[in-house]
């Protein structure tokens, strides 16, 4: 569980890193991607 809560929080954070960046953006839909990642692999793993 800790896994899956770093990489979701990881994934958030970079968005908003980005969103702060010039030349990129935040961007729901990859934050999406990312939990639902995510959770794919937690659900695998288990």
């Amino acid at each position: 569980m800790w896994a899956f809560s770093l990489t979701t929080f990881y994934g958030i954070l970079k968005e908003i890193f980005d969103d702060k960046v010039q030349g990129q953006h935040f961007s729901y839909k990859d934050i999406a991607c990312n939990v639902a990642g995510s959770l794919m692999m937690y659900i695998l793993w288990k």
